[in-house]
């Protein structure tokens, strides 16, 4: 058995007998697949939480399997003591990817709106030269557009 997996296996009250990081590490990796647990563990044990040592951070990404949790390694989440706030971690890197959801959404909508015009258009008698002018892109990808191809 590894001992990823023999962490998952333990208990509340045995991760709970663990103090400061080891109860850390020991608690994210078991919940790690699941948010709401996880959410509740941090929240129950924030204390542990707000002080992580590189070694523990470092420790948690190979467990999880998640090298993007070492972006909290950084002096914007390195606390008076040394180490590193884990909560404000999260949350920034939540907040990244919520930041660059709306982002390739907004753009995706942006390309969508274009398409649609471009159909519009042509149906109108606009040729493929003037359609791609008008939506500041290739007459390649207008093509594609009006041929059903591209989307």
């Amino acid at each position: 058995m590894t001992v990823s997996k023999g962490l998952c296996r333990k208990t509340d009250e045995e991760i709970c007998r663990y103090t400061g990081e080891l109860r850390t590490v020991f608690g994210f990796r078991k919940y790690a697949d699941d948010r709401k647990q996880l959410d509740r563990f941090i929240a129950a044990n924030q204390g542990h939480f707000n002080n992580v040592s590189k070694t523990a951070v470092n420790a948690l990404a190979e467990l999880t399997h998640s090298p993007r949790l070492r972006e909290i390694l950084t002096p914007q989440y390195q606390t008076k003591k040394g180490g590193f706030n884990m909560c404000k971690g999260l949350d920034g890197m939540i907040q990244e990817g919520v930041q660059k959801g709306l982002r390739d959404g907004l753009q995706k909508g942006i390309l969508t709106g274009k398409q649609e015009m471009a159909v519009s258009l042509s149906a109108m008698g606009m040729s493929v030269e003037k359609i791609a002018k008008a939506a500041k892109v290739s007459e390649g990808i207008v093509r594609g557009w009006l041929s059903g191809s591209a989307g």
